[in-house]
């Protein structure tokens, strides 16, 4: 399979029956453990995690990994000069696979631990987890062996998610390793090793995060022979933790396997809560960190990192859980664990991608929603959103005059009600075209009742508001087929410096799947983009559900035009 294809499948998790024990006895493990040279030696680096580094290593045993009946395979857990070491017996009592090494020398880096344990690593293939926070899902093992077996001199990669959330902003407001513990007590951890989906998000919090580019991997699974022809881990990355090391290791493998790279899909590993380098400080020291990661990175390679694109790499697979299907299912799981009251502020972009922000929008007005907004007991067509939004600009511009192509008298009652509202008594309501009963109309309007279209019009309404020092449009297309670009543009240029050209109703018709017969965003992409005095202001549209995407407008130039442009003003001698 080439660089960049896709080869998923979607599986049902098969679960043990209640009568099947969940955790052989250690005697039977080590009857199923293998002798001789083993095919995959998987080297995990520990440092002041005990607790940590026991789910880690449950998450590497037999009991625990699926479909590995027939792997044999070594653990070998480095104990990187922990205050409290980790016991070589403990160790071992995960399953004969298990054996603890200690470093000869020690290092704030993990490096060359981890370069030393690898040279006594017998397996054909090496895992290599630089963070033994990171706990594996059941299938890892297993799927990577799928590819390696098949792809011999291939490269798998794993993503990686937080326990919890973001774990930075969790350890600002008071989480703690006792809470953690409270939501691995809440899916039964280990039981079903794919519930850890519910209680977790992938860092970087990527709505897409299967399918987006991939920086680093904290279980790389590479040949033996390969780690060797690179010589392993940059040793000469010494900041604590190793700071690019990582990133490089993924990189440079990438470039040199012959195999390619294969990131798995629906499996994952899952970084506990403890005292990380980068994951458990504040976005400010995390940034300063990163920053001489970036900084040391470009002194030795000669040039800024850069992850590996999604075309760079396949993707393989298989979801054996409907949680890992999707980062939106956090609120579907709350656990009580009493951390902070506040609201963790987050990046609108990381969360909420412009697809997942359409999805909602066409949602909204193929469910009808728009048109149960009421303004005193009327329907005005209009997300509620966008009366607010429609009100504040109101209040901001305070226009002479509301210039209108809609016939709706819902929305003229909306208008008006504004007006009172900001105390606007002497702005005027000018409706172009004639729609429902005139009577219904507030008093302040005034109807043009000629084509709305027509060259004629414009220049009456150009004259009604010729001494209006503030003039607010709001748009609604003619019912032609296309894009409406003469019209908006037309209406545009009545609009003042500084106020708002608002086309009503750009998400009726769902014009972005391409079956709707009108097409506003050409009219406005012509709009904003071809004059240079027009923008679009996102500042109203920023709530999710509006029935106006991109729709509100802002004159923001122009001030003087070759039209009314008098050069007398400019000869100094005549003032």
């Amino acid at each position: 399979m080439l660089p960049g294809s896709l080869d998923l499948c979607f599986q049902p998790i098969e679960y043990a029956s209640p009568e099947q024990p969940v955790v052989p006895k250690v005697e039977e493990r080590r009857r199923r453990a293998f002798r001789g040279r083993p095919e995959l030696s998987i080297v995990v680096n520990f440092y002041n995690m005990r607790r940590e580094a026991e789910r880690t290593l449950q998450s590497l045993a037999r009991t625990y990994q699926q479909g590995i009946e027939d792997l044999a395979y070594e653990v070998i857990c480095i104990d990187n000069g922990s205050t409290h070491p980790l016991d070589a017996e403990w160790v071992a009592s995960f399953g004969p696979e298990f054996r603890l090494v200690r470093p000869a020398r020690l290092h704030s880096s993990p490096c060359n631990a981890i370069n030393a344990a690898a040279a006594q690593a017998r397996g054909r293939h090496l895992a290599i987890i630089i963070d033994g926070a990171h706990i594996l899902t059941p299938g890892v093992l297993a799927e990577a062996m799928i590819h390696l077996r098949g792809t011999p001199a291939s490269v798998v990669a794993l993503r990686h998610w937080f326990i919890g959330g973001d774990q930075r902003w969790l350890s600002s407001a008071g989480y703690s390793r006792n809470m953690e513990d409270l939501l691995f007590d809440r899916i039964d951890w280990p039981t079903d090793g794919y519930q850890l989906f519910r209680i977790g998000s992938p860092i970087g919090e990527s709505p897409n995060v299967w399918f987006d580019g991939l920086s680093e991997s904290n279980c790389l699974f590479l040949p033996a022979e390969l780690w060797r022809r690179i010589d392993g881990f940059d040793e000469a990355f010494d900041e604590p933790g190793g700071g690019f090391a990582n990133l490089d290791l993924l990189r440079r493998a990438a470039e040199t396997s012959k195999g390619g790279v294969t990131c798995l899909i629906g499996e994952a590993t899952f970084h506990q809560y403890h005292g990380g380098t980068t994951t458990n400080v504040s976005d400010i020291e995390k940034d300063e960190r990163v920053n001489v990661y970036e900084r040391d990175y470009r002194e030795l390679r000669g040039r800024s990192f850069e992850g590996l694109a999604p075309h760079e790499f396949r993707l393989a697979g298989a979801m054996r859980s409907e949680h890992a299907a999707t980062t939106r299912q956090r609120p579907l799981f709350p656990a009580p664990l009493g951390v902070t009251d506040h609201v963790r502020p987050a990046v609108r972009r990381r969360l909420f991608d412009p697809g997942a922000e359409r999805y909602l929008q066409a949602a909204y007005v193929e469910f009808g929603l728009h048109r149960t907004t009421r303004w005193l007991g009327a329907p005005v067509e209009l997300a509620p959103t966008d009366l607010i939004a429609l009100l504040e600009i109101m209040r901001e511009v305070r226009p002479g005059y509301i210039v209108t192509t809609s016939v709706d008298p819902n929305l003229m009652a909306f208008v008006d009600s504004a007006c009172q509202l900001l105390g606007l008594e002497g702005s005027g309501i000018i409706q172009v075209g004639v729609g429902g009963p005139l009577d219904k109309l507030p008093g302040r309007a005034r109807v043009v009742t000629e084509d709305p279209w027509a060259r004629n019009t414009l220049r009456k309404v150009e004259r009604e508001i010729e001494a209006a020092e503030e003039v607010l449009v709001l748009f609604e297309p003619p019912a032609a087929p296309g894009a409406p670009v003469e019209a908006l543009a037309a209406y545009a240029s009545l609009v003042t410096y500084g106020s708002y050209i608002v086309y009503l109703g750009t998400a009726r018709g769902q014009p972005w799947l391409g079956y709707s017969t009108q097409w506003p965003m050409k009219a406005i992409r012509n709009l904003t983009e071809r004059s240079g005095r027009y923008a679009i202001d996102h500042t109203f549209d920023q709530h999710f559900v509006t029935t106006c995407p991109s729709g509100y407008i802002r004159r923001i130039g122009g001030l003087i035009e070759a039209v009314n442009y008098d050069p007398a003003l400019d000869v100094l001698d005549a003032l």
